[in-house]
């Protein structure tokens, strides 16, 4: 099946860029995470949807004029800026809205619609057919994708939320001083909780030097947290695989943590060291282990269900390859160079979104195709702001 994974793959390619070098697939690993990414939501049993085939025609896209060099581990040199480029948010033509959730002050705008909240947004953390806004006092929201629903899951929250993949688990720190303790909730339809568990962890958290994080949920169900100060996490599985689908009652220590931090994107866990550099990682016979050489710049994995990865260089340029990121391209994108902070996020399977913060008054989000660096205006934001991640 591989071969003809390959020869499908190679086909496509040849339709598509007939000049362009492309890098070796790695066939089995896509096949693996294309079926990750597509579990459907379930109450608490994930079924696996097989599309594979999808999964690596997208990561072909990507790959396509972004690799210098696909046996070089290294970042390649900045890229010149095209000419023509456009110098101001201005002078880029109006697009369609964003199609991920984002936030402009209390209004959510989502699928078309807006949701008005009782607060001002965070976080906005995709929790499956729902995504879970939240606050720094505290408020946890459910909000339904398609309808606008609305239920609220806590009042009390101690940190940022996270969700499984199907959003069937959300979880947060208990709001207790010196607490090592995770809160997790099973959310049904409408938002309505029937299921509450509390887990202690062996960690010791004095304060605010010394902090218990919640990272976030790996994979399928490996919710993961830590102890920076320690150089310590451990991994909690909340899917047993039964009938009960009950979370597993034991907490495992991790090892190869080092003197790094985490943070976990689209289910993906990151590493990064003091210097600012990160690192694709994951988990293996309950070890923390790099998928990838360490990129100088904040990676943010994504695309088609975690199948790409993109950055900032120091030059201002996106970059954008093929997961885990060994293998960086050198797309050059038309958007302008304005000094502004800018962050990065993806929009969906082919594009990027560049939020420019602008001053404190407002923020513009330009979305930009990973396909030909073309890029566009798609929504003017309010100072208080929040994307989807």
């Amino acid at each position: 099946m591989t071969d003809k994974l390959e020869d499908l793959v190679a086909d496509e390619l040849r339709r598509r860029a007939a000049d362009a070098d492309v890098p070796p697939l790695a066939v089995a690993h896509l096949i693996a995470r294309g079926h990750e990414a597509r579990r459907v939501r379930a109450r608490r049993t994930l079924t696996v949807v097989a599309a594979v085939v999808a999964a690596a025609l997208v990561t072909v896209v990507v790959a396509v004029g972004h690799s210098d060099d696909p046996g070089s581990t290294r970042p390649p040199g900045p890229a010149a800026t095209p000419t023509g480029a456009p110098r101001t948010l201005s002078e880029l033509p109006s697009g369609p809205p964003p199609r991920v959730v984002y936030s402009s002050g209390r209004t959510v705008h989502l699928s078309g619609r807006t949701v008005e909240l009782p607060f001002v947004p965070d976080h906005l953390v995709p929790a499956g057919d729902a995504v879970l806004a939240s606050s720094a006092r505290g408020s946890v929201v459910w909000i339904d994708r398609a309808t606008g629903a609305t239920a609220t899951l806590t009042t009390t929250a101690g940190s940022t939320p996270v969700a499984t993949l199907t959003g069937g688990w959300v979880a947060w720190l208990k709001a207790t001083k010196g607490s090592a303790i995770v809160v997790l909730v099973g959310v049904g339809s409408h938002g309505a909780i029937d299921e509450r568990f509390e887990q202690r962890f062996p960690a010791k958290p004095s304060c605010c030097s010394d902090p218990f994080e919640l990272n976030g949920i790996v994979g399928a169900d490996q919710l993961i947290a830590s102890m920076p100060s320690q150089q310590k996490a451990w991994s909690w599985s909340l899917e047993t695989g039964g009938s009960s689908a009950r979370p597993a009652s034991s907490i495992q220590l991790l090892g190869g943590l080092g003197q790094q931090g985490i943070t976990v994107i689209d289910h993906t866990l990151v590493l990064t060291d003091a210097a600012g550099g990160t690192t694709i990682a994951g988990l293996f016979n309950a070890r923390i282990e790099a998928m990838a050489d360490t990129n100088p710049f904040p990676i943010v994995p994504g695309g088609a269900g975690g199948q790409a990865v993109a950055y900032l260089d120091d030059g201002g340029k996106v970059r954008v390859g093929p997961f885990p990121g060994a293998a960086v391209g050198n797309h050059v994108f038309g958007f302008p160079q304005t000094g502004d902070p800018v962050t990065l996020f993806w929009d969906d399977a082919t594009h990027v979104l560049l939020v420019y913060t602008i001053g404190s008054t407002r923020a513009t989000i330009v979305r930009c195709a990973i396909s030909t660096g073309s890029c566009e205006r798609a929504a003017e934001l309010g100072p208080a702001y929040a994307v989807e991640q």
